[in-house]
């Protein structure tokens, strides 16, 4: 390789690496204050972090309300839900990428307290482009592993597959 090809070869190179920075997923979820809605869909007046909780490992589970799958998922959602807090594990569910009232819609199929991010200001930053989008963090909110789309089995199975 001449002088020129090995130019080439490390700009080559060093644009590969300023991809690789420029497209790295975040590693930690970010600290946000969402509004919760109730299990019957209406806002309360808390505010919580998808990021606190309970125990070494949690789950948060974003969904949004015109997302197909996510409303197929929401009856095991909630036996993985269930199932994962009998063995101590706490699962967040947070609904976003559309309006309050839809939000509030889907809160009320979820039949349990979710946190509502209406804008998706939440889920650009903890790199979530599909929904579902299930997150195992440990305590202080680092990403453990990342499943886009919704694992299918019996709860323990998926437990499993989500290293839970």
């Amino acid at each position: 390789m001449g002088p020129s090809g090995k130019t080439l070869g490390l700009v080559a190179l060093g644009l590969f690496v300023l991809a690789a920075f420029a497209t790295k997923k975040s590693t930690r979820l970010k600290d946000a204050s969402l509004q919760r809605l109730g299990g019957d869909g209406a806002p309360t007046s808390e505010w919580a972090s998808p990021t606190k909780g309970a125990g070494d490992k949690r789950l948060v589970i974003y969904m949004a309300p015109w997302c197909g799958p996510c409303r197929a998922s929401i009856p095991s959602d909630r036996e993985l839900a269930d199932y994962l807090s009998s063995h101590g594990v706490e699962t967040t569910f947070v609904v976003g990428m559309d309006g309050l009232e839809a939000c509030g819609d889907m809160a009320r199929s979820v039949g349990r307290p979710v946190l509502a991010d209406p804008s998706g200001a939440w889920a650009k930053s903890a790199d979530i482009n599909v929904v579902p989008h299930y997150l195992v963090t440990d305590a202080t909110g680092k990403i453990l592993k990342r499943v886009r789309g919704a694992p299918q089995g019996p709860p323990a199975d998926v437990a499993r597959y989500l290293g839970l």
